[in-house]
């Protein structure tokens, strides 16, 4: 009989006839009877096998009628006798058994330089996997041990296969499979090496050295440590651009940092008594490889976290490993657990009981002295190379420390591997602080979901306690708020999938608000400490002197951390001196209660749990009001003084200071608010307003100013009506226009009753308003002329730069130039990057119109410049959408599908996904367009339809951007001869073209109807529509696509005389008469382009995309 567990369970006879196993039960019974081949398995193991820790009553009768109905369907014998049941095969007969000797020999033949018998050996080993293994029994506790050991020899098999085949040469087809492994595994260094050496083999060198830098900086980012020797030389090869394949590795010498390690068969496994495993390892199964490493390049390492971050398991998995290869460990390898250790002198002791020669005195166990028992250590470890650990320190850190160092002093070929939530803080210790699991993004899909490890291990722990629960679209969203809530921390995560048993994962989720209540369910085997959450915590705050505990609960107050500097003027009372805060905050830091974070300015952060923590006691001591007042008062002036800075050379660190700071700013608005501070609340909004329109975020500031600004109370009455009409503009943004109107109101109300000098720019900047929320475009021009008048160089700069924007948006292309050209230039003087940006970026649009492809492609590298020194993430992805214009516009079709490919790739700033997401694949669907490609095209136009809100008029997508999207998919219809489908986007589009004040916008649109007409049967009044699309643009596009391709096509029907008669009809029209042509297809009638005057227009409506409109608000 031959059995397979490879995937789904299977079983043949010795003929070769498949055998049908039925019942869950009975597969579950047979895996587990087959991992012990010919030997005996005992009743009970079987009862747990089958039925987990809740068997039925009468659970022997009920097995001995599973092992009955089994035998009637087994081809061999399945006997029982006292030891147990035995099912009689031999190891040969499970293909598990058969893979693990295969994945062996085959290490053994690269070994041994025999690359071209490893590779095949180790082929037909990897054939034999056709799923997870043991996954007919994957719910069941004794499969999840076997099952991860033979995981992780397949992919210790494929590494030594791949190895093999570049030693060979045969390196085609392996970059694609290296690169899924090394996203599955991102911390394995051994699939970076071999994929770095075979995309040099297949000439991407330039691919290797970004995949090496990249994997440099994560390894130091997120371990503190460097790459390995074997990497270094994979990238060294293609440095040098020698020969990067492998030389065959000699078999292992030594007992650490083996990246890879050999399969458990090598070596007998090493003595010792490490606790037996009584759940699955999830996760850490790279940082188990880190440790190992450490361990071959130092004789002390200790593993440094927060309580419950999985220091013990690490470290018992980590000698697990070391054990099971069995190399240079003879003296073995010796667990002491010191948590219930409560003397220091007992250390020893411990010691000597973990090895099993305990002796001390019948009356005092410390009269045998602690000489004699070191001694006595020290002879134990004199000899073969051992591996003491020594777990959980911290509340013996002194004599840990000094244990740990006479012992090392006195055995040389002794290691030690300490876990401790601090330090040992002696010489040689080689630290590695231990970090939360990976945290799945808000939004992943399920499926993606678990490949992050804190997701994998909720699933695990739920599925012991609920077997029927399930990550899947149901429950992903809490599951992931579960775990990031919970900062990734192992135990912590453990006890909220304990709770499965009663509630759901959404209803956990939402009582994560009082965690230490709902977080209580721990094993009854762990110690007292880690059954509870609160307990977990406890255990530290009892190791804190009192001044640590006072300053831990003075930090709860920052939301987002702190900075050194703000810690010093919100930390001290009459307790300690800002001078004592950086001491204390340190002492936090080693002791794994505060987290610190940032490489240009030290952040100081607490993690979600401690900060509750911290925040209880904070309450309980009666000093929350008093704290919170001291932080209310230092981010105050720390906003104004940010805020200050923002139009000149020091606007680039007052930006980034402000952006560090945004949840601490958010705490102050909220302070303000629920202390009803009228005063405070309007001072920040008026200081941050600036802020806010430089990064777009209008509807943050919408909200922000819509609660300050509500607030009754004394407050200035200059700060109030600047802090209305900057509320006023983000209003208008961010689509709230009601609430523009009003703002707009107060604001020019107070204005009137102010001193003219008081606010200069004032007025001129409520003139502004009135302009553009009028579309008034006499007034604007007379307010930005005013602007020119006040002796202020900045207002004078952004007078011309908003100039010439409305130029472009008006298709005044000499106007624009002139003085976006002139902003430029004084924001150059000023030290104001984002206004120079803004400027250049204007320019960049309008050489593109004039085909000046190199100067263009130069404009937009140069603002793309400034935007980065400004972290403007989410302004980015707009300019290089532009950049991949300008190359698709330039014949470089390629480069131009690589830049937009590029910035799919970004990583997506908060708040702005959607925009960056759907604009990159809205930029892609355009490209397909140019190049004529329908059917790619309409795919992702399609795309972004189907992402779109229910009503697409968020503050994100603003109407350039819904038209553009309706115009290109007319355009595809128009290619497909549909010219209904055509008319039905365009009717959708022209609304919100007309509603943009965009001209070019606008013109492309027109564009979109010249294409239909020409679909349609009316070529004369296309070429008449092309006309009149360049009267409203203002210029000629020279590189206009659309209008080329429509033109060459009316040619095919038209004579050249009588196509530049029909289009000399349209540009011989008025803007208004062009867009009057355009009637019949007008849900409503459209608004003014511009008006001249002082009155509101009587046709302002809101347009909807399904036709139908909103009433202008009575106000």
């Amino acid at each position: 009989m031959y059995i397979s567990v490879l995937g789904p369970l299977q079983a043949w006879d010795d003929d070769g006839r498949s055998v049908t196993i039925g019942g869950a039960r009975l597969r579950a019974l047979l895996i587990r009877l087959s991992l012990d081949p010919g030997r005996p398995v005992s009743a009970d193991r079987l009862i747990t096998a089958v039925w987990g820790e809740d068997p039925p009553s009468g659970a022997g009768n009920a097995l001995q009628s599973l092992i009955s109905r089994l035998r009637r369907q087994l081809p061999v014998g399945l006997e029982s006798g006292p030891a147990g049941y035995r099912l009689d095969i031999r190891p040969d007969d499970l293909d598990a058994h058969v893979f693990a000797e295969s994945a062996v020999r085959g290490r053994r033949q690269l070994d041994g330089r025999d690359p071209a018998g490893a590779a095949e050996t180790l082929t037909r080993a990897l054939a034999m996997w056709r799923g997870p293994a043991l996954v007919d029994a994957a719910d069941a506790s004794f499969a999840s041990g076997p099952a991860a050991r033979l995981t992780e020899q397949r992919l210790g098999a494929i590494e030594d296969r791949v190895q093999a085949q570049l030693i060979l040469g045969r390196s085609q087809g392996l970059a694609a499979e290296l690169e899924q492994l090394t996203r599955e595994h991102p911390l394995r260094e051994r699939l970076y090496g071999l994929l770095i050496r075979t995309l040099h083999e297949e000439g991407r060198r330039a691919d290797a050295l970004t995949l090496y830098q990249d994997l440099r900086e994560r390894l130091a980012d997120e371990l503190g440590i460097d790459p390995s020797p074997d990497l270094e030389a994979a990238y060294l090869a293609v440095l040098r651009g020698g020969d990067s394949r492998p030389a065959p590795v000699p078999a292992p010498v030594a007992a650490f940092a083996s990246p890879a390690p050999a399969p458990p068969a090598v070596a007998r496994p090493a003595p010792g008594n490490l606790p037996a495993r009584l759940t699955t390892f999830v996760g850490r199964e790279d940082e188990v490889d880190r440790v190992d490493r450490l361990l071959g390049q130092s004789r002390l390492v200790t593993v440094v976290g927060p309580g419950g971050a999985g220091k013990t398991r690490l470290s018992t998995e980590a000698g697990s490993r070391i054990a099971t290869r069995g190399v240079g460990v003879d003296g073995g390898i010796w667990f002491v657990e010191l948590a219930p250790v409560l003397d220091p002198l007992d250390v020893p002791q411990a010691v000597l009981g973990a090895l099993g020669r305990r002796e001390v005195g019948l009356l005092d166990p410390h009269l045998a002295g602690a000489r004699d028992l070191i001694d006595r250590i020290v002879d134990a470890f004199t000899g073969p190379p051992s591996l003491l650990i020594l777990d959980n320190c911290e509340h013996l850190i002194a004599a840990a420390a000094s244990f740990a160092g006479r012992l090392l002093a006195r055995a040389p070929s002794l290691r030690i591997l300490t876990t401790s939530r601090e330090p040992l803080g002696i010489d040689g210790e080689m630290l590695y602080p231990l970090g939360p699991l990976a945290l799945p993004p808000v939004g992943v899909d399920a499926a993606d979901a678990l490949g992050y490890a804190s997701v994998r291990l909720f699933a695990d722990r739920a599925r012991a306690v609920r077997p029927g629960l399930a990550v899947d679209a149901d429950t992903i969203g809490a599951v992931g708020e579960i775990c990031r809530r919970l900062d990734g921390q192992p135990l912590a995560i453990e006890l909220a999938a304990a709770r499965t048993r009663s509630l759901t994962p959404a209803q956990i989720a939402h009582r994560l608000d009082d965690r230490f209540r709902l977080l209580t369910g721990g094993s009854r085997t762990a110690l007292p400490r880690h059954q509870t959450l609160r307990a977990v915590v406890e255990w530290s705050w009892d190791l804190l002197e009192e001044r640590e505990r006072t300053a831990l609960r003075r930090l709860s107050v920052f939301a987002g951390g702190t900075t050194l500097e703000a810690a010093e003027a919100v930390l001290p009372g009459d307790d300690f001196d800002p001078a004592d805060v950086l001491d204390l905050l340190a002492g936090l830091v080693d002791k794994s209660l505060v987290d610190v974070m940032g490489s240009t300015e030290t952040r100081y952060r607490l993690l979600e749990t401690i900060q509750a923590y911290a925040s209880e006691k904070s309450a309980e001591a009666g000093e929350a009001e008093a704290t919170s007042a001291r932080h209310a008062r230092w981010f105050i002036d720390y906003a104004e003084a940010a805020g200050a800075r923002l139009r000149g050379p020091e606007q680039i660190e007052a930006i980034g200071r402000i952006t560090a700071e945004h949840d601490n700013l958010a705490l102050l608005l909220r302070y303000a608010v629920d202390h009803a501070d009228a005063g405070l609340a309007t001072r920040l909004v008026d200081a941050l307003s600036w802020y806010w329109a430089m990064r777009g975020t209008h509807a943050e500031a919408y909200s922000w100013g819509h609660e300050a600004l509500a607030l009754p109370g004394p407050v200035p009455q200059a700060r109030r009506a600047t802090a209305l009409a900057f509320h006023a503009l983000h209003s208008f943004s961010a689509g709230e226009r009601g609430t523009a109107l009003r703002s707009y109101a107060r604001a020019r109300l107070i204005s009137r009753r102010l001193d003219p000098g008081e606010v200069p720019e004032l007025p001129v900047f409520m003139e502004l308003l009135a302009s553009i929320i009028r579309t008034d475009q006499a007034a604007l021009r007379a307010a930005l002329q005013d602007a020119d008048d006040i002796d202020d160089p900045w207002v004078q700069a952004m007078a011309r730069l908003m100039r010439g924007h409305f130029a472009v948006n008006l298709g005044s292309p000499k106007e624009a130039v002139t003085f976006l050209t002139d902003a430029r230039d004084r924001f150059a003087a000023i030290g104001d990057c984002w206004g120079r940006a803004s400027a250049i970026s204007g320019l960049a649009e309008l050489l593109m119109y004039t085909a000046d492809y190199d100067e263009a492609l130069a404009a937009v590298d140069e603002a793309l410049g400034l935007l980065g020194a400004l972290q403007a993430e989410d302004e980015i992805p707009q300019l290089m959408v532009r950049r991949g214009m300008i190359h698709a516009r330039a014949g470089d079709i390629a480069l131009a599908r690589q830049v937009m490919e590029d910035i799919s790739r970004r990583p997506g700033a908060p708040g702005t996904s959607l925009t960056t997401g759907l604009g990159t694949t809205l930029g892609l669907a355009e490209l397909a367009r140019f190049v004529g490609d329908f059917d790619e095209a309409g795919q992702r136009y399609d795309q972004v339809l189907a992402a779109l809100p229910p009503t697409p008029r968020l503050p994100q997508l603003p109407p350039q951007f819904i038209c553009s999207l309706y115009v290109g998919r007319a355009h595809v219809a128009c290619a497909r001869g549909d010219a209904a489908a055509a008319r039905a986007d365009l009717r959708t589009g022209l609304p919100f073209a007309l509603e943009s004040q965009d001209m070019p916008v606008l013109a492309g649109c027109i564009e979109g109807f010249a294409a239909l007409a020409l679909v349609s049967g009316e070529p004369e009044q296309a070429a008449t529509l092309l006309g009149g699309a360049q009267v409203v643009r203002g210029h000629p596009d020279l590189g206009d696509v659309d209008a080329d391709r429509v033109a060459g096509r009316v040619l095919e029907r038209l004579s050249v005389e009588e196509f530049d008669r029909a289009r000399a009809i349209g540009t011989a029209m008025t803007r208004e008469e062009v867009v009057a042509l355009l009637a019949a297809d007008m849900p409503v009638a459209p608004p003014p382009l511009w008006v001249s005057g002082d009155g509101w227009s009587t046709q302002e409506r809101r347009v909807r995309p399904d036709g139908c409109t909103d009433a202008p608000s009575a106000e």
